[in-house]
């Protein structure tokens, strides 16, 4: 009676520790651990997942970035917009939607400054910058096209427990890519630094929250002498994205950080600072720090600015 006992029990237990070996392992053993990205119809990359859940992206057999994840914090999305050398990623960042550009040909200086970047991307000698409107119109595009099976097999799974996978829907990306670049804002004043009154216009980063000044960060600004008291126009897109001045068009980069000069021809002159200079101009024009007894302020700026008198009036932003 006992034998027959013990020969049931041993059944029963090995179905549960069955049982349980399959829950513990299946998330393991099952979970999509390679995500072949594609462009062109190619495979050009691939994001790999391990033991941890932080994502590798690999281009031939060389790492260029890792993104961090976690339960609350993960990449919905690595999509490659050439070759291998720009991918454009959506981060869900728990309080944020994320939205950038990992590019391995860009200059430094185009570098996205914000407090997230160096823990979201992570490993890599890239550089972590701002989509341009034609990027993100581009990869619209080619993800409202895809079929749901398509889009499905470009996404990183935001939760997999190997038998089941949980993904964005397309309704979820898409906006993000449409709306990232209306965040932007611009506007135009002028203040006055020691003795000189300078004019600027401002055009802004993505900000987090309302338009207060805390929230506010300058993306590039524009800097001329000022010419009497008309500031005159400054001209956007209507996606906060600025255009013109005075009327007349202005081509600036809206992928990196910049201090231009404004020319008596309209034509933009980036003047060569460092990040550190860069951030003491901006502090000065929202911040109302001094900067005037700073040499690169009177050998760097103020020296290359010229006296631009606006021909076309209007009531500045």
């Amino acid at each position: 009676m006992r034998y027959r006992m013990k020969s049931r029990i041993k059944p029963s237990l090995a179905g549960v520790l069955a049982i349980v070996c399959v829950v513990v392992l299946c998330p393991l053993v099952f979970r999509k651990h390679t995500i072949s990205l594609f462009s062109g119809g190619r495979v050009v990359a691939v994001a790999r997942r391990w033991l941890s859940d932080d994502v590798d992206v690999y281009v031939g057999k060389s790492k260029l970035f890792t993104l961090d994840s976690s339960f609350f914090e993960f990449p919905v999305l690595v999509l490659p917009l050439d070759g291998g050398k720009r991918f454009l990623c959506i981060y869900d960042n728990d309080v944020q939607d994320l939205v950038f550009v990992v590019d391995a040909a860009a200059p430094t200086n185009a570098a996205l400054h914000e407090v997230w970047v160096p823990y979201v991307v992570k490993d890599t000698r890239a550089t972590v910058r701002l989509p341009t409107q034609a990027e993100l119109d581009g990869a619209a595009a080619a993800l409202a096209a895809m079929t749901p099976k398509q889009f499905k097999r470009v996404l990183i799974p935001c939760l997999d427990i190997g038998v089941h996978r949980w993904y964005w829907p397309k309704e979820a990306v898409l906006p993000l890519l449409r709306a990232v670049q209306r965040k932007r804002w611009e506007w135009c004043s002028t203040c006055r630094i020691g003795a000189q009154p300078v004019n600027y216009a401002i055009q802004g980063d993505t900000f987090e929250g309302s338009l207060d000044e805390s929230n506010r960060r300058i993306l590039f600004v524009i800097l001329w002498k000022a010419s009497g008291d008309n500031i005159g126009a400054v001209t956007e897109d209507g996606r906060g994205r600025l255009t013109a001045l005075h009327g007349h068009d202005v081509q600036a980069s809206f992928s990196e950080r910049a201090v231009y000069a404004l020319q008596r021809d309209y034509r933009l002159r980036r003047l060569v600072l460092s990040d550190l200079e860069q951030t003491k101009v901006f502090d000065a024009l929202m911040k109302h720090e001094a900067i005037e007894a700073d040499s690169f302020w009177t050998e760097k700026v103020l020296a290359k600015l010229e006296s631009v008198q606006p021909q076309q009036t209007g009531s500045a932003r």
